[in-house]
């Protein structure tokens, strides 16, 4: 079982999974140190079993201290600096927030993200560092696209971004929706109380469908994004399948189990000895879509049998 710490007036989350006896016998043991903004983070799931499938397995050739911030970013910097302190092989933080504040530590311990957004480009990614970036500008280009397929008498569409989200994302999106004759209402929402005028806004605007941008405070708001999506009949699109598990209307994004493995193989790579910054910057190339049904006929939408025949899953 997980052993499980509170840090005292953090909300921070340590974990760590305990060796079996007689491991340290078996061989090489390797520590790696998972870091999240919050606990629960889908990526671990996918990662650990990539590396099941290398070989590795906790309590016998594998350590991994978690390190969770409770939602709270500000405190991403001092895990960080506490698993490089425990000298761990190497740092694998999840989310652009955690990336950053591992990056401040890639001088000494080797760093494989998987973050949201290109941590600057390939070329330009810190000798030590390396990860798979999960979305870019042409992925919000194509959950334009994707939306206006499923309410193609829709003549205005809302587009919700996150200030410490990518621009690149929020120029691809706009440009689409313009290219299609789609008028465009901005807002923004990066804290609960923006998110709620943010809705507001684009219902006085006249906003028939929202984009929500790729963006690590909405995915802990999921909810409350879903529920004010139902309450002012706005049909959304999301870049992961938790938004369309909570009620959503449809979700376009990477394959995490694919994600799991591209990050596992490069893990493995440099606990073998590989330098991060002569891997390249790997970009998922398995999407889904998923389209909840239920969601649509709440909405009282009708999704194009077309679109259907393209989602991965319908949820019922």
């Amino acid at each position: 079982m997980d052993r499980r710490t509170f840090l005292a007036g953090t909300g921070a989350v340590l974990l760590a999974a305990p060796l079996s006896a007689g491991a340290q016998q078996a061989g090489r043991v390797y520590k790696i140190g998972f870091l999240s903004p919050v606990l629960g983070d889908p990526v671990l799931g996918p990662l650990l079993q990539g590396l099941r499938d290398l070989g590795y397995g906790e309590g016998r050739n594998l350590v991994v201290e978690r390190r969770y911030a409770g939602g709270r970013r500000e405190h991403l910097p001092t895990l960080a600096t506490g698993l490089a302190d425990l000298r761990v092989d190497l740092l694998v933080p999840s989310g652009t927030a955690a990336t950053n504040a591992a990056k401040t530590e890639s001088r000494r311990i080797p760093v494989a993200f998987v973050s949201r957004d290109l941590v600057e480009s390939p070329a330009c990614v810190d000798g030590n560092l390396t990860g798979v970036a999960l979305t870019n500008p042409e992925i919000s280009a194509n959950w334009v696209k994707l939306i206006h397929a499923a309410l193609p008498a829709a003549r205005r569409v809302a587009i919700l971004w996150d200030p410490t989200s990518p621009r690149t994302q929020l120029r691809s999106a706009e440009a689409t929706a313009k290219s299609l004759g789609l008028a465009v209402v901005m807002i923004l929402g990066h804290t609960a109380e923006e998110t709620v005028a943010a809705f507001q806004t684009a219902t006085k605007a006249r906003g028939e469908a929202i984009v929500v941008l790729s963006g690590a405070s909405f995915v802990y708001r999921r909810e409350q994004l879903v529920a004010l999506s139902t309450r002012h009949r706005t049909p959304g699109i999301y870049d992961r399948r938790e938004f369309v598990e909570t009620g959503g209307l449809m979700s376009y994004g990477p394959v995490l189990g694919a994600v799991g493995q591209l990050l596992a193989a490069q893990v493995d790579k440099i606990l073998k000895g590989a330098r991060p910054g002569d891997l390249p910057v790997e970009q998922p190339t398995k999407f889904e879509l998923v389209i909840n049904l239920k969601t649509a006929k709440a909405l009282g939408l009708t999704i194009p049998p077309s679109l259907l025949g393209r989602a991965d899953e319908v949820i019922q």
